[in-house]
């Protein structure tokens, strides 16, 4: 389910939190869809999940909200954080 009004959708819709890696195959297959949608896309039809781990986190959120996205946000930055080196 997706929990959107339009202003959240325009504020969230390029950021890291709701973007993802996939190949071109399954990229095509998610097109624009809703969350329930990409969510099938990102599986093929042996159930076999994406080669991106970073996509198949996706599949454990049961929506995709502002709350979603805020904790995907922090959870990619703390990755991201922990392999920089300052």
């Amino acid at each position: 389910m997706t929990l959107f009004i339009e202003e959240e959708k325009e504020q969230w819709t390029d950021t890291l939190s709701n973007l993802t890696l996939l190949s071109m195959r399954k990229n095509i297959q998610a097109q624009n869809f809703g969350f329930e949608d990409k969510k099938e896309a990102y599986q093929n039809k042996e159930n076999l999940l994406t080669s991106f781990k970073i996509t198949q986190d996706i599949l454990s959120y049961s929506e995709w909200s502002v709350n979603t996205l805020e904790d995907r946000e922090s959870k990619l930055l703390q990755m991201i954080d922990g392999k920089l080196y300052y």
